[in-house]
This record gives C-alpha cells, structure tokens and sequence, in this order.
C-alpha cells in the first residue's frame, strides 16, 4: 500500500534554512582593516580560519555568502587585489558605507526572493549585529568568534520551535535566547 500525500505544515527537516549568508569584512573575515592598512600589510594579513570554514559550509550546502560591508567598492577590490583567492568565496558583494546594514539586507533578500527569517549575519560589531537583530526579524546573527552559533540548515524560528517541542517547561525569553 502507498503512503498518502501529506497536505499539512511541512516538518520541520523539510523547511528552508538560511538562504544566505551575510559576512562583514573588517575585523570579520580578517583581522584588520583595509582602510588603515597599506597593501603590504593587507596581503599579509590573515583570514579568519572559523569565518572562512563557515563560508566554505555555505558554499556546500549552496548557500549565497554576501559581502556586507562598510567599505566601498573600491577597498573591496583593493581587499580582492590583495587576497585574490577571496574572491571565490562570495556569490555577491553589498557595500554599505552609508545607512544601516539591515536595510540593504533586507533589500538584497527581496531581489532574491527570500525572506528575512533565512538571512545569517556574520559581524564583529554589536552595534550592527543588533541592528540586524532587531531590524531582520527572525535572522541569525553572531560575532566572528561564535560562528558555531549560526545554524545554516535551520532558520532562527525553527530553531527555538524545535527547542520549545523537546523542553516545554523553559519559559519563552529563556528559548529566545538559547536558540540566539
């Protein structure tokens, strides 16, 4: 005998995950700045092994990585210029000099017809991790250090429903925040 066609809410393992992935530049996905620094220094410097192994996760689960960064095109390309191997890791670059990071994300999901629960935020600052946290409703978003923290395959939301089906006694800001 054949299984029925499901016609309910899709299981949880069946739902999108994060869409894409948006990684700052400076102090992010290198230690440095590409403003202060001459190009020696700049080609000297190192990328961040946790960054760039959570970008390569993307890569293989097919996940768009985005650049958002405060830099112009200009010091992306002299980023580029310097670290050519860079390049290959971002599907897409969003200079944001001006203007909150959350607007232009926001805006690049749309045009890629993806909502803002799948967006995944990679920043070094607290000032533009929050902005993005509070402006990007349902996004994930974590220091450099705390990659680890962002769960490419499961959005945000369907993190802390999962959470709240295995432990139904924690209270709501105590799940919010572990699934943060």
């Amino acid at each position: 005998m054949r299984n029925a066609p499901y016609y309910g809410e899709a299981p949880e393992a069946l739902k999108p995950g994060v869409g894409a992935l948006f990684v700052d530049l400076d102090e992010t996905l290198f230690r440095g700045t590409v403003t202060a620094m001459s190009d020696g220094a700049l080609a000297e410097a190192e990328m961040n092994p946790v960054v760039a192994a959570k970008i390569r996760e993307a890569q293989a689960l097919g996940i768009p990585v985005v650049m958002c960064t405060r830099n112009d095109d200009r010091l992306i390309e002299r980023f580029f210029q310097a670290h050519p191997e860079a390049r290959a890791l971002f599907t897409d670059t969003l200079p944001c000099p001006t203007g909150l990071k959350s607007d232009r994300i926001k805006q690049w999901l749309r045009e890629h017809g993806l909502t803002e629960e799948q967006a995944a935020f990679l920043d070094d600052n607290a000032g533009e991790r929050r902005d993005v946290e509070q402006n990007v409703e349902g996004s994930q978003t974590a220091d450099p250090a705390e990659t680890h923290r962002v769960n490419l395959r499961k959005t945000r939301g369907q993190v802390v429903s999962l959470f709240r089906r295995r432990h139904p006694s924690v209270m709501e800001t105590d799940q919010v925040a572990l699934a943060a």
